[in-house]
């Protein structure tokens, strides 16, 4: 099932990318990992102050919680192009519960988001995690959590790495064969350094990814029972 298609499902309608409060990005990439900063808990549009030991009960925490994983997805959903499902996997949640000094249940506090995450994902959304209990979150919030994700390479991207792991290995296998034939014939190898022939590089770039890779080898014949024998 698609990622939209859950969201739905869960009668979730993702929230535009909400604007930095203070000299920050909403998200940073860097390779196939999508950092997610901070996300305070919101009610009603505004700030959801309270403090857990003193004004919020566990399970309302758990709402909060569950609100700011919607907030995330729609951050997550603007980092990865507008289509979730290129997420791999959700990597890590951190998670900071505004409470008390005998407050002890920050843990299920940010299971709220951490159910969602893997309702929505289902085995991708299983992820690591800490929650931390703290004094005081920017503009009295009761909770704010980040979240790192894992990105798939789109296609374009992924045809092309297969395209160069091809040609190294090809370059290689040739350059092998030739010295093994010069050797021989005893003269002298050429460099290793030398480039693939023109005529070699157009033939292996005219190989369909597809087709290279659905392609499988005829079974292995059994040896007889004549070759068998010793």
């Amino acid at each position: 099932m698609s990622v939209y298609d859950k969201l739905s499902e869960l009668n979730i309608t993702l929230p535009p990318v909400s604007v930095p409060a203070a000299a920050y990005v909403p998200y940073v990439q860097t390779g196939n990992l999508v950092f997610l900063s901070g996300h305070i808990a919101r009610k009603d549009g505004k700030p959801w102050a309270a403090q857990f030991g003193k004004n919020i009960t566990t399970e309302e925490g758990m709402l909060a919680a569950r609100a700011v994983a919607i907030d995330l997805l729609g951050t997550l959903h603007a980092a990865t192009g507008g289509d979730l499902n290129r997420v791999k996997r959700i990597v890590k949640v951190m998670s900071l519960v505004n409470s008390t000094g005998d407050f002890t249940e920050q843990h299920l506090v940010t299971n709220g988001a951490s159910e969602l995450l893997g309702q929505v994902f289902g085995d991708k959304g299983v992820h690591a995690r800490s929650a931390f209990g703290v004094a005081q979150i920017p503009m009295g919030a009761c909770v704010e959590i980040e979240l790192i994700a894992e990105l798939a390479c789109c296609g374009r991207f992924t045809i092309i790495a297969n395209r160069c792991r091809l040609a190294f290995l090809f370059g290689c296998c040739a350059q092998q064969h030739h010295s093994t034939r010069v050797t021989a014939l005893g003269l002298k190898p050429r460099s290793a350094a030398l480039p693939l022939r023109p005529r070699a590089a157009r033939a292996l770039f005219k190989l369909r990814i597809s087709s290279v890779s659905s392609r499988t080898l005829p079974p292995r014949p059994m040896p007889s029972s004549r070759m068998l024998r010793v």
